[in-house]
């Protein structure tokens, strides 16, 4: 609510600023009409020689994006939507990352520290997840991969160090946060090599769930990297 409040006057300030919001608004309203259709061809043409969706870097931020606009067409201006999207996606980011710090193992207080951090009004050089980054810069996909990471991170943990996590399931969050975001997606398998190269008898003993988990997001993730 405090976020919400002072945000009113970007919520109601017509279309939103920043370099990249205009593409990625515009991408979302265009999928909310094909989907609103019931078209399958998610090309789109509207850019330099076009941009067919598996091309793009955060092929579910944007299919969820365009989801809520189109059942909410009618009632909720999209513009609206788009930009109380940006104020919930920062305002919530702390809860993200403070269920994915319990899961890694950390203590509650720890884990409110850690999760209260990642809130950050302004970034250096307005790269990162502040809130001006995010608005007059337009990085909000990355938003999306930033509530995943935490949360897979912390389920790969449970898989692989306590086993009381399903690989499947490990596996499917793990794509969920490589179809949010590419680049975001990318750090968190950065995150796992280095971490079986640490453990390196982590590695010989969980070899097949690591199979499992790779091969699942790997499957799900087929419809989009393999034509990527």
């Amino acid at each position: 609510l405090l976020c919400l409040s002072g945000c009113l006057d970007y919520l109601s300030d017509g279309a939103p600023f920043g370099d990249d919001c205009s593409a990625h608004l515009a991408l979302a309203v265009h999928l909310s009409e094909l989907f609103a259709s019931g078209e399958t061809n998610l090309f789109w043409g509207n850019t330099n020689l076009g941009l067919p969706l598996f091309a793009a870097y955060q092929p579910l931020s944007s299919m969820l994006t365009a989801t809520l606009m189109m059942l909410t067409k009618g009632w909720l201006d999209p513009i609206f939507l788009f930009k109380l999207l940006v104020v919930l996606l920062w305002a919530l980011l702390p809860l993200s990352w403070y269920i994915g710090a319990r899961w890694l193992g950390l203590n509650r207080r720890t884990s409110l520290y850690l999760g209260l951090l990642i809130l950050a009004p302004r970034d250096l050089l307005n790269v990162g997840v502040g809130l001006t980054t995010v608005a007059h810069h337009g990085l909000l996909t990355q938003l999306w991969g930033m509530h995943c990471m935490p949360l897979a991170l912390g389920l790969l943990k449970k898989c692989f160090f306590e086993r009381n996590v399903h690989p499947i399931s490990a596996g499917l969050v793990l794509a969920l946060t490589a179809a949010t975001h590419l680049f975001v997606g990318f750090m968190v398998g950065l995150i796992m090599v280095i971490t079986l190269i640490v453990h390196r008898n982590l590695l010989r003993r969980e070899s097949g769930r690591l199979l499992i988990v790779g091969g699942t997001a790997l499957v799900l993730l087929a419809w989009w990297l393999i034509p990527l």
